[in-house]
């Protein structure tokens, strides 16, 4: 691979380590915020029948967002080794 290529792949990666660096920043707050929701108990005052329904339901996003950011992470590190191929040639 010529150098011009080899730039261009290495620019075009950079912006792809960003966006996946963006979205788990995105994951992680929004992980924080129900984790924050659920451990304070902030049911926002429904009644006690429905309680254990929506803590079940952000249990279920928790372990969603958990899946998600353990994708990007390994899709990150994918991303690395790629760079490390591409600057190696």
């Amino acid at each position: 691979m010529d150098d011009s290529r080899k730039m261009d792949a290495l620019l075009c990666h950079d912006e792809v380590l960003s966006e996946l660096y963006n979205a788990s920043k995105l994951i992680k707050v929004t992980k924080i915020s129900c984790q924050e929701r659920e451990f304070s108990k902030n049911y926002y005052g429904i009644s006690k029948e429905c309680i254990p329904m929506l803590s079940d339901e952000r249990n279920e996003y928790l372990s969603l967002l958990t899946v998600i950011s353990d994708k990007i992470s390994y899709a990150y590190n994918l991303s690395l080794t790629l760079e490390n191929k591409i600057t190696d040639l």
